[in-house]
């Protein structure tokens, strides 16, 4: 070849910089899942990129809650009052709150669920 090898970008820099110019031309935005105020890290694994109205609109409603509070807010005001949603961290529900000596019962179709795993498995 007549450059030098170490000129060329290696594969995962190169793909780096086209996935970030095609966000750019897309116009969209940085939004950590876990906020950086409440300590989420600028790791893939916590970012998304949304379009400007929807990081917007998402701000808006959410501020820079934790899963737990934002849960809270949708099962208050914005689902169905009979539904009730869970927030799991390390196989943990962390809401809501469950008094000492609760158990809860999962079910999928009609089966009650064993495991978080068993929850999750297609």
């Amino acid at each position: 070849m007549w450059w030098p090898q170490e000129t060329l970008p290696r594969h995962g820099a190169w793909r780096r910089r086209l996935t970030k110019h095609f966000r750019r031309k897309m116009g969209l935005e940085k939004h950590h899942r876990r906020p950086s105020s409440q300590g989420g890290k600028n790791n893939r694994r916590n970012i998304s990129y949304l379009s400007p109205l929807l990081h917007w609109a998402w701000h808006l409603i959410f501020k820079n809650w934790l899963a737990e509070r934002i849960v809270a807010e949708m099962t208050e005001r914005y689902i169905e009052p009979d539904v009730t949603l869970l927030v799991m961290r390390d196989g943990k529900i962390t809401f809501p709150v469950m008094p000492p000596g609760v158990t809860v019962l999962i079910a999928k179709d009609g089966q009650v669920i064993e495991s978080v795993e068993d929850l999750v498995a297609v």
